[in-house]
């Protein structure tokens, strides 16, 4: 799926949570986007750092892209 199929989707798709600037869409039972302008750019690599390094439980993360995507 490209990125622009993706953002696509995080347009339209059903709305978990919104707060400050970030919002997690549902794209199936067990995948989710999180994007907009509160997510920093550096949340990926701490996410990995995190599970690789400290070995702690966090979401896995499958890909990062950066999209223009209209306000929701």
């Amino acid at each position: 799926m490209s990125d622009q199929q993706l953002a696509d989707l995080f347009s339209t798709a059903p709305k978990l949570h919104r707060c400050g600037g970030v919002i997690i869409v549902r794209l199936s039972k067990s995948l989710a986007i999180k994007g907009g302008r509160g997510v920093p750019p550096t949340e990926f690599r701490n996410m990995v750092f995190a599970a690789e390094s400290l070995h702690l439980p966090v979401p896995k993360v499958h890909r990062t892209f950066k999209a223009d995507v209209p306000e929701i």
